[in-house]
């Protein structure tokens, strides 16, 4: 290969490596913007949200409940906050909505023995048993992240934080949250985001 090639080529090489990354922040931008806006919640006014909530029980009972229902029901006010796997602080928070266990009552309630399965429409689910339900989960403290003791905490079913109905990122319309009377962290995989379905399923 003559030497004005081999410059050529290098010069071609190097513009590929100059450009390669914007091209990968392009793309990466492209598929961010698809992920935020693909949601139809996403922009949408809380009135202009179509969404139910479904609730099984363990014997079959199914009800369906609207974000006003929800509203409606005996709500509870406390705080909480979460860390990521990351040790992404996200809180505490003052946070207002229901207990699950009021939740669940409309179906039947929850048995020593049983489980409740929370799905959301991004396809998260978790699963609690009685003594999660009942609030018997570690707590850490905000600052530290050390472990730390508790008085009573719940699983709630949130719909305001901070004195605002919950903004899409934060779950939009309804969230499930560990809070209690105390500014206390707990792990983030509890806290499942677009909640649309609980079930109460019993074990055998």
């Amino acid at each position: 290969m003559s030497e004005q090639k081999q410059e050529s080529k290098k010069r071609q090489t190097g513009r590929l490596r100059k450009a390669m990354p914007v091209f990968i922040v392009g793309l990466l931008c492209i598929v961010a913007a698809i992920v935020v806006y693909a949601h139809p919640w996403q922009n949408a006014s809380e009135a202009d949200i179509e969404w139910n909530l479904t609730l099984i029980g363990s014997s079959g009972d199914n009800v369906t409940l609207s974000l006003d229902d929800i509203k409606a029901m005996k709500s509870t006010t406390a705080q909480g906050g979460f860390f990521t796997t990351t040790g992404v602080i996200n809180g505490p928070y003052d946070v207002k909505g229901v207990s699950i266990e009021d939740v669940c009552d409309l179906v039947g309630g929850m048995g020593l023995s049983d489980l409740v399965f929370v799905s959301a429409t991004d396809g998260y689910s978790s699963v609690f048993d009685y003594d999660q339900v009942s609030g018997n989960l570690p707590t850490y403290d905000p600052v530290t992240l050390k472990e730390m003791p508790h008085e009573k905490l719940g699983l709630t079913l949130i719909y305001e934080q901070d004195g605002k109905p919950l903004s899409y990122d934060d779950g939009k319309p309804v969230r499930l949250a560990v809070v209690g009377s105390e500014n206390l962290l707990t792990e983030g995989f509890y806290w499942v985001k677009w909640v649309d379905r609980i079930e109460v399923i019993h074990q055998d």
